[in-house]
């Protein structure tokens, strides 16, 4: 059995991870998968509000180490 699933995605994404490969060596469908591990990542530490908030350009992420 195959570890991959096929789904369809909004075109805008697909352009963003394209130009995203100009920084970073990978194929669009890697680079898809990184913003979702890091969206799945964030959302643990994340209320609903801040969420929305985030996806609509009106916040942003800042890192805290862990003591």
């Amino acid at each position: 059995m195959s570890d991959t699933v096929k789904i369809k995605l909004d075109n805008f994404l697909i352009q963003e991870a394209e130009k995203a490969l100009e920084q970073y060596p990978k194929t669009a469908s890697e680079q898809i998968e990184r913003w979702c591990y890091i969206g799945m990542a964030a959302e643990k530490y994340l209320t609903g509000e801040e969420l929305i908030a985030l996806q609509l350009g009106n916040g942003k992420v800042v890192l805290v180490p862990k003591a």
